[in-house]
């Protein structure tokens, strides 16, 4: 192996504008301790337009190191996500030269930063490329106002009592929420919360830690605006708080009925109460019977139906 002794300077940078320091050895006891510490990283993002660069630069040199015994780890990252783009509406990567770039500062300024990341995320996985929508930055300036309308209008019903029926209920999307963060499927989370405020208003009564850990689900994709209701009702900044604890309980117990998220060429519709491991064909009977989801089919033809189960339903109509 050759001598790494000797500090090494990057060749295109002479004047060391960029980087003055001298690097370590890499197998030095100083270099390995660090490696050991920080390999391999939990998480990788980097855009699918780069993605070879970004596979050459971070994966194929670190198959070197550990082909040569620097690294002990096979792999650099345990997990690796090239997230997909936002496209212009017309559906056209966005340009200066096609004239379809959209400015986020208006949209700021009218619906706030917290609805356009919520339209962001909610428009597709993370993975996926998909076109800018100014109707879906609209309806989550909706939905954040009825989230801010709960709390600051209806704060009431709160009380620190509960309920099995709540319970059971906050557990369940507790353990979705939870999950679809862990997984980075952060799309599947915003129809849960949404699910989750479609209760409140329902009930005459919500448990007040209920409501207030709805406010840490919601934090990490609408920070601004749960962080100002949080003040309302604690000093301590939401950020700092531990993440909910999941009912061992409820870990352990078989689901007996899902909320089952309804979408029609890929747009989310309603949430539907179903039984746990409820048949395809079943659901489909029962999306008949709902007049709220079947005046969708009217004149259409349903092509396809993608079925994840007790997850979603997608109707791809023509």
């Amino acid at each position: 192996m050759n001598n790494f002794s000797k500090p090494h300077f990057s060749p295109k940078n002479a004047e060391q504008l960029a980087n003055n320091s001298e690097y370590l050895s890499l197998n030095s006891k100083e270099a390995q301790k660090i490696i050991k510490n920080w390999l391999p990283v939990d998480i990788y993002i980097g855009g699918q337009e780069h993605a070879n660069l970004h596979l050459l630069y971070a994966r194929f040199w670190h198959k070197i190191l550990y082909k040569i015994d620097i690294v002990s780890q096979p792999e650099p990252f345990q997990k690796l996500i090239c997230q997909g783009m936002i496209l212009g509406e017309d559906g056209e990567k966005m340009s200066k030269s096609r004239g379809n770039i959209i400015n986020p500062d208006p949209l700021i300024k009218e619906y706030g930063a917290d609805a356009l990341r919520l339209a962001m995320i909610f428009l597709a996985p993370p993975e996926q490329t998909t076109n800018f929508k100014l109707e879906t930055v609209k309806a989550m300036n909706k939905w954040l106002n009825r989230v801010y309308q709960l709390f600051t209008s209806y704060k009431e019903k709160f009380t620190e009592n509960s309920s099995p029926e709540w319970d059971n209920f906050y557990q369940e999307i507790l353990t979705e929420t939870t999950k679809y963060y862990q997984k980075i499927k952060l799309n599947l989370i915003i129809p849960q919360l949404m699910i989750f405020i479609n209760k409140c208003y329902q009930s005459k009564t919500i448990p007040r830690q209920y409501a207030l850990n709805f406010l840490q689900l919601l934090n990490p994709l609408a920070p601004h605006l749960t962080e100002e209701i949080w003040s309302y009702f604690q000093k301590t900044p939401l950020v700092y708080q531990p993440w909910p604890e999941i009912s061992q309980t409820n870990e352990n117990e078989p689901q007996k009925q899902i909320n089952l998220i309804v979408q029609i060429n890929g747009k989310t519709k309603t949430i539907l109460p179903v039984d746990f491991n409820h048949e395809k064909e079943r659901i489909i009977k029962e999306i008949e019977k709902n007049e709220k989801i079947s005046k969708h089919f009217q004149g259409k033809q349903i092509k396809k139906v993608v079925y994840l189960k007790n997850k979603l339903i997608n109707f791809v109509l023509i």
